[in-house]
């Protein structure tokens, strides 16, 4: 299920130095902590981010504009969780609202020494979510 991870507003400080849009580090930050914060949501150890791909950036983002996240996982492997990544802004100058970035971000759950470990052993036993338990169910985890 698509979900809003994070929603933040663009200081000045978040441009790159010629001060016209932000810098698109900024924005890769905000859309990793947005996985960050689902991901949690589901696994009991930690996660790295191990890949980011079919990223585009469409629109540029400009100060004062509204930033929000949204995050869906779209498969769980054996040690990974890819996850589809999309940012919208509502633009200051126009209070109009549009999609300026997406991207698939590749997890992969590791222990506290950082060792792969497998995501249906680390999975919190609560989650009401429907469809990411049909993903667990294609995945052959057991809560």
């Amino acid at each position: 299920m698509r979900q809003l991870a994070i929603r933040t507003i663009v200081f000045p400080k978040d441009l790159w130095a010629g001060g016209k849009n932000v810098f698109g580090g900024w924005i890769m930050g905000q859309m990793d902590s947005a996985a960050s914060i689902s991901l949690q949501a589901y696994l009991t150890s930690g996660a790295l981010t191990v890949s980011v791909s079919n990223m585009h950036f469409k629109k540029p983002i400009h100060s004062g504009d509204v930033v929000s996240v949204y995050t869906e996982i779209k498969s769980i492997g054996n040690t990974s969780i890819v996850m589809s990544i999309e940012v919208e802004v509502r633009s200051h100058a126009t209070n109009k609202e549009y999609l300026v970035t997406e991207a698939e971000f590749k997890f992969v759950a590791v222990d506290e020494n950082f060792t792969p470990i497998p995501v249906c052993e680390v999975l919190h036993s609560n989650i009401e979510d429907e469809d990411f338990l049909k993903l667990v169910k294609e995945a052959n985890c057991k809560l």
